[in-house]
């Protein structure tokens, strides 16, 4: 028999993987992902052709999402040093 608050647990992971994945191909992988580190602090620099730039509309995506992240990875507990 299944434990069904951890079965749960993995349809809601799930949901928030399925949801990133989304956001990413929606606005083109490689230039959301390059966004994405930059907004951590890492500059990426841009796509080469022929792939494009986020346009406004995906800087602002990408930005919600990013925010997202943030506060999910907030929420994670930190695991005990082994």
């Amino acid at each position: 028999m299944r434990h069904l608050p951890e079965e749960r647990r993995r349809a809601q992971l799930q949901r928030q993987i399925n949801h990133v994945v989304e956001v990413l191909v929606a606005h083109g992988i490689f230039a959301a992902v390059k966004y994405l580190i930059t907004l951590d602090g890492y500059e990426a620099g841009a796509c080469r052709a022929p792939f494009a730039e986020l346009d406004a509309a995906g800087r602002s995506a990408i930005e919600t999402l990013h925010a997202q992240l943030l506060q999910a990875r907030a929420a994670v507990p930190a695991r005990a040093e082994r």
